[in-house]
């Protein structure tokens, strides 16, 4: 009776539909599995651990075409499945709704993903299975894989942080309180335009008043050649002599927030300040910070929100109180899932507060850290092409 019910229902599920013919950008992000269709799993062990590991699963479709599965309920018949779709790729069949595992040697034929719908909810079914996912895909969430070609990347953060110091003009700015800063200038100015300007905010290690310590490698990269003919901008990387920005415990929320300090409407005097002298597009004025800075980050976008187009938060802490202000502005928060100073605890609530803002973006770093979170995606001309394409109204 039960095996004929179970059959039942799985004939049932064969007549799902979906509406429309799917696409790589409707595919493109990260995919969570909200529940599994009725399996009946007793008595065997390794089905049992199947249906777990599927049941608290993720898909990643990367923009670049990398495919992964992930699970928080491992087990060695999952691992099968992860060990036969890792460094694969996906693509889109649009007319049958279906997206095809694998690479260009096999004809992407390693697994097959037919996309249904049923009473509104998305359904994966793994082809020539009887394996029916519904899922919900993470609203501009995305798991990136960790990378693997770490010498690359190692001589590139080299190349970037060798940049010479010297490409920043020193410079100080006083107005009741005293700033460090340093300043990078477009390679060359047009008359009658105007640049984007870039603040750049560093981290608690760089506090200090030696005016150099505050060049870490995001700073730096807009002084790279290529970005600096591609992105031309003023750049300006203040130093704090104390924190800028301080954590407590969000009581409401449980996680921890963040406050500003004095400090940093200091900075919003020098940017006024600079506004005046060069020809800076008022509309283009971008954030980006680590750690603390990114913490300063999102204070900054929070305080101002008509100063800043916006802003990229590199594990930082975000502040909660003044989140309506932000329910339209352009957020790009990247956290590693391995970062113990900062846990990503907060960011994940402030973005699943703002989720349905269409401009915010999380990056989850699988398997990165506090310290190693600048790495191979955000060396080229990333943020600078995702800040250049916001502006403010």
């Amino acid at each position: 009776m039960k095996k004929t019910l179970f059959l039942a229902l799985l004939l049932s599920v064969t007549t799902f539909f979906f509406g429309q013919n799917i696409t790589k950008d409707f595919v493109t992000g990260t995919w969570k599995v909200t529940s599994m269709f009725p399996f009946d799993s007793r008595g065997n062990q390794e089905i049992k651990e199947l249906v777990d590991g599927f049941n608290n699963s993720t898909f990643l479709f990367s923009e670049n075409g990398d495919f992964q599965i992930s699970t928080t309920k491992s087990s060695k018949v999952f691992k099968m499945i992860t060990g036969m779709t890792a460094k694969s790729k996906w693509k889109v069949d649009s007319e049958k709704n279906l997206i095809k595992i694998g690479t260009t040697k096999d004809n992407f034929s390693i697994m097959g993903i037919q996309v249904s719908s049923k009473e509104g909810k998305i359904v994966f079914y793994l082809d020539e299975t009887a394996i029916y996912l519904f899922v919900e895909k993470q609203l501009n969430k995305q798991l990136i894989p960790k990378e693997t070609d770490t010498t690359a990347t190692k001589n590139l953060l080299a190349k970037i942080r060798g940049i010479n110091k010297n490409r920043f003009e020193a410079k100080t700015y006083t107005n009741n309180t005293t700033i460090n800063y340093r300043f990078l200038q477009p390679k060359t100015t047009e008359t009658n335009k105007k640049y984007p300007l870039v603040i750049v905010f560093h981290g608690s290690g760089a506090i200090g008043t030696d005016n150099e310590k505050q060049l870490w490698t995001m700073a730096k990269l807009w002084a790279e050649p290529t970005i600096q003919s591609n992105y031309p901008a003023f750049v300006v990387v203040p130093q704090f002599a104390t924190r800028s920005s301080n954590y407590s415990l969000d009581t409401t929320r449980n996680v921890l927030t963040s406050k500003s300090e004095p400090c940093l409407e200091t900075v919003f005097k020098l940017v006024d300040s600079l506004k005046t002298k060069l020809p800076i597009d008022f509309k283009r004025i971008y954030v980006i910070g680590y750690s603390m800075g990114a913490s300063t980050t999102i204070n900054a976008l929070s305080l101002r929100p008509d100063l800043f187009a916006a802003g990229v938060a590199f594990a930082g802490i975000p502040q909660f109180d003044k989140i309506e202000v932000l329910k339209n502005k352009p957020i790009w928060l990247i956290h590693g899932n391995k970062d113990t100073d900062n846990t990503m605890e907060s960011d994940l609530q402030f973005f699943e507060e703002l989720k349905y803002n269409p401009k915010i973006r999380f990056w989850e770093l699988d398997g990165v850290g506090h310290e190693d979170i600048i790495s191979a995606p955000f060396l080229g001309d990333a943020v600078p092409k995702w800040l250049f394409s916001h502006k403010l109204n």
